[in-house]
């Protein structure tokens, strides 16, 4: 009869260890799987502020005439742009994305003060592309920034 229940207790003891490691198990693949997520989701970020990049020089060349007056903003988007493409991800990064933000609108301003400028097929287009782009940014942001709250 000792024996008995010393079986059932080692029986109880290592049906526990089991539950625990499993457990334990299935926690960690889930925080590998959300860790995934969330680099994938830095991925699109990332991709994103990439393309931004891409069509700057492009709305900078076109609207670099009508802007004699601003060339300090161009520059200034330019260089912020060249440091940006080697940055790593932080809180530099985000700051100068913010000012890249900030001097595309003040970019778009003076396209609105320039009416030869505004009816500018390629710069309309550029506008419309970067436009895009920002929402799209928005958008992983906020995907990113839901994978991290996980």
């Amino acid at each position: 009869m000792q024996t008995d229940s010393g079986m059932i207790a080692l029986f109880i003891v290592g049906g526990a260890f089991l539950l625990f490691t499993l457990i334990i198990a299935l926690m960690y693949n889930s925080l590998v799987r959300l860790r995934n997520l969330i680099k994938e989701s830095w991925s699109d970020v990332d991709t994103e502020l990439k393309r931004r990049h891409d069509l700057i020089p492009n709305l900078v060349s076109a609207v670099r005439g009508y802007m004699k007056y601003e060339s300090s903003v161009l520059e200034r988007i330019t260089q912020l742009r060249s440091m940006a493409q080697t940055s790593k991800p932080g809180e530099e990064l985000a700051k100068m994305e913010n000012e890249i933000t900030g001097g595309l609108r003040q970019i778009f301003a003076v396209v609105e003060k320039y009416p030869e400028l505004k009816s500018s097929t390629q710069v309309a287009d550029l506008q419309r592309e970067l436009v895009r782009t920002e929402d799209r940014i928005q958008a992983a942001r906020r995907f990113f920034n839901g994978n991290v709250r996980d």
